[in-house]
């Protein structure tokens, strides 16, 4: 069963950009989980400040943002159905970000929510706990 949700590292203070659709209403802009440059690099392309020195199937704009490593400190939950879009606020521990999924009773597969154990897999806190005790 495989879900089309994803977490991603973002910094604290992130704020997904927001476009008004032909009704009047804001809706979140989908965004690759991958910055351009980390997108040209997957495809083996080489990336300079003006994007993928050869053509590439998306624009920069389509891409989060390339930051370092060092900012992204919080964690977000990103449906993957589109190029990508929050469904969870950030939080600044990936246990605050499984509390919340479970308690907002979010979709995990086909519209049912996902268990704690469902998120944390997502998540990867079941890796992280495996490797604390095992590694």
């Amino acid at each position: 069963m495989e879900t089309k949700r994803e977490v991603r590292r973002v910094p604290m203070e992130w704020k997904h950009p927001i476009v008004r659709n032909l009704h009047g209403r804001d809706e979140f802009v989908p965004l690759f989980g991958l910055s351009f440059r980390e997108q040209c690099e997957q495809v083996g392309r080489e990336y300079s400040k003006s994007g993928c020195v050869e053509a590439a199937r998306t624009q920069e704009s389509e891409h989060f943002p390339d930051w370092p490593e060092s900012v992204k400190t919080a964690w977000q939950m990103y449906e993957t159905e589109t190029a990508g879009t929050p469904i969870s606020p950030i939080f600044a521990t990936a246990d605050a970000l499984v509390d919340w999924l479970v308690a907002s009773k979010v979709g995990y597969f086909a519209g049912h929510p996902g268990t704690r154990e469902d998120w944390e897999r997502v998540v990867g806190l079941a890796l992280f706990e495996t490797c604390d005790s095992q590694c």
